[in-house]
């Protein structure tokens, strides 16, 4: 299964009025043809009278990322990711309601993304993860729940799917495409398309090539003006500490695109005024980050920039109803780093689990305890609007982190190399358009390519102690074959270790690398369950658990015990919508539950320590507000 979409913590201060909030991501560049005709950031006035900022929900937080709002403003979609299904949250009596129903994720490994309402609203156009046909779709379906369609199936060449918006007809689809070079499949990408889609048969028109800066580089928002003549999408331009968003529009008559915003600032793109002569975006230019409008006439600025409404620190947009009042959300809580001591032995938390940091303006995932114990690392998302990470060494002893801006622009995972002074990263190449393994040097700062995205086959880090080796696997829709591989970083290539019907998934090699551990669904009953496998290749067989599998839920985020004895495990149970800590035997036998907290974002990226007494994880729940803006004139 694939990582969610992450998001960043905010402040919102609408006039005197001080509130806790926060938001979302991403990015790409135009070709060297794209031409600058906007507008230079000087300011102008506000209007005599600010709109108005209302609440309108509180709670788990919905995705805002790929939430829309409804016509006639009275739904948000989003997706419900206890099961990873299309819902829609009601803003009027503040309920959430399930569209789709695929499934547990122990039975089905399939999820929802990116949403648009139709014009009328009767209709959601959704991208689609499908365990049918292992890729990403676009998919129809009525608001009710009802007639569901496949608009455009997996092609082999379209590795992600955003949907943004549907043409004023209701006949195409806005949508952006993520495309692998001939052959491949998985995180290489060749380039990233702004296209259209015909919902009736599935045909593609590209409307607008971007050369991306990484692998899930592209549009973070793009819409189609009222009259369905232009497209307005914003797009990182710049590498490392310049790097920035700018907002552009492309003709759909093909007759030319253009920048629309221009300058240094960070100017995210929110949506068309509903009378097409003005659009929205939010910008930290001036003193402080506001929403702006600049005025359009034929798809061009018409004039310079107008501040809205100051303050407003990094909303998530999400859009526009018909009587032009502006939806937005902000996250008041999301998940961080805890640590807790542990008694593997006795099979207990010796500590209640603690945060490692109580800054809730950013995201912190992806912990990893250094050899030598001394430190713990992980990644510290600190502006997802252009991509950019931070790697955070927290002392163990005590004391306060040091963050490490790292020259690279979209960090997804590290290890501790064996000398606990430089780190291995999986991150994007700039103007590659993948991902690339780097070595990176804690103390000196140097940086050095290990991997190019031509050559990487891994998505995320899990390899053996001497970081050559690397464990993935893959899957067949055709055949419904699993095969789990051994990547070498020496070679760059693939050794097949084993094949086996059913889905497999999260291999982890033991402490002495002799084994890998890896959770597998059986194919028959979609049960899932705990194998094993010599990592040289052969026979995996499963590890026998007192009273089934069937109590431990969907299990995930593997970590062995440093003696190779214990395996500790994430399960869900999706009753109780809980997260469960398992301890349990690698020769068989009766698990033990060792945490329980709320399902969701709890218990994720399980790590245990060299001496096996301290553990890390992502946990804590993700809470947000959906707010309006109205009397916007």
């Amino acid at each position: 299964m694939n990582s969610r979409s992450t998001r960043t913590g905010i402040w919102i201060c609408p006039l005197a009025l001080l509130l806790t909030a926060a938001a979302c991501r991403e990015g790409g560049v135009l070709p060297a043809s794209a031409r600058a005709a906007g507008a230079d950031g000087r300011p102008v006035a506000a209007a005599d009278t600010a709109p108005v900022l209302r609440r309108l929900w509180e709670g788990t937080e919905p995705d805002f990322w790929s939430a829309a709002v409804s016509p006639d403003g009275r739904y948000v979609s989003e997706i419900d990711w206890s099961t990873g299904d299309l819902a829609l949250l009601d803003l009027v009596d503040g309920q959430v309601r399930r569209l789709t129903d695929k499934g547990p994720w122990d039975q089905v490994v399939a999820w929802a993304e990116t949403s648009s309402f139709s014009p009328d609203g009767r209709r959601l156009a959704y991208t689609y993860w499908s365990d049918e046909r292992w890729g990403y779709e676009i998919r129809v379906i009525d608001t009710d729940g009802s007639n569901e369609s496949v608009v455009l199936p997996h092609p082999d060449e379209i590795a992600w799917i955003h949907v943004h918006d549907w043409t004023p007809d209701g006949q195409r689809l806005l949508a952006t495409l993520y495309l692998t070079p001939p052959n491949e499949q998985g995180f290489l990408m060749e380039r990233v398309q702004l296209s259209l889609v015909d919902i009736r048969t599935g045909e593609t028109e590209a409307l607008q090539l971007i050369t991306p800066r990484g692998v899930w580089e592209g549009p973070q928002r793009a819409e189609l003006s009222p009259d369905g003549r232009f497209a307005v999408f914003d797009l990182v331009l710049g590498e490392g500490p310049d790097a920035h968003r700018d907002v552009f529009a492309a003709a759909l008559d093909g007759s030319g695109d253009w920048q629309l915003v221009t300058g240094p600032q960070n100017d995210r793109f929110m949506g068309w005024a509903p009378d097409g002569r003005s659009i929205l975006f939010h910008s930290d230019r001036g003193l402080s980050e506001g929403i702006w409008r600049l005025p359009v006439r034929e798809g061009r600025p018409a004039g310079p920039p107008q501040l809205v409404r100051s303050n407003v620190w990094q909303l998530s947009p999400i859009g526009s109803a018909k009587d032009g009042k502006y939806y937005f959300g902000v996250t008041t809580q999301r998940p961080q780093i805890h640590t807790a001591s542990i008694d593997i032995d006795g099979g207990r938390l010796l500590t209640s689990p603690a945060a490692v940091s109580d800054r809730m303006e950013v995201s912190s995932n992806r912990a990893v305890w250094s050899p030598d114990g001394q430190y713990l690392a992980y990644l510290l998302e600190t502006d997802v609007r252009v991509s950019q990470s931070k790697i955070v060494v927290r002392p163990v002893s005590g004391g306060d982190g040091r963050e490490i801006d790292v020259p690279l622009s979209k960090l997804h995972d590290l290890l501790w190399l064996a000398d606990s002074r430089s780190v291995l990263l999986v991150a994007e190449v700039p103007l590659a358009g993948g991902r690339g393994l780097y070595r990176y040097d804690l103390e000196g700062g140097s940086l050095e390519m290990l991997a190019a995205p031509a050559d990487l086959r891994i998505p995320m880090l899990g390899g053996s102690r001497d970081a050559r080796i690397f464990y993935r696997w893959d899957w067949d829709a055709d055949t419904g074959v699993s095969t789990l591989y051994a990547w070498d970083l020496e070679t760059k290539r693939d050794r097949t270790i084993a094949t086996m019907p059913g889905l497999t998934w999260q291999p982890t090699p033991s402490p002495d690398g002799g084994q890998v551990a890896f959770v597998h669904s059986d194919p028959e009953t979609g049960a899932n369950r705990l194998m094993i496998l010599p990592a040289a290749g052969g026979s995996a067989a499963p590890i026998e658990v007192t009273g089934g599998y069937g109590r431990l839920g969907s299990l995930a985020n593997i970590a062995w015990s440093p003696d190779g004895r214990f395996l500790l495990v994430r399960g869900q149970d999706d009753e109780r919508q809980v997260a469960v800590l398992w301890r349990i035997p690698v020769s068989g036998g009766q698990p033990l539950k060792l945490l329980e907290q709320p399902a969701g974002m709890g218990l994720r990226g399980l790590r245990l320590n060299a001496t096996g007494d301290r553990i890390a994880f992502n946990s804590g729940e993700l809470r947000g507000e959906v707010w309006v803006m109205e009397g916007l004139r």
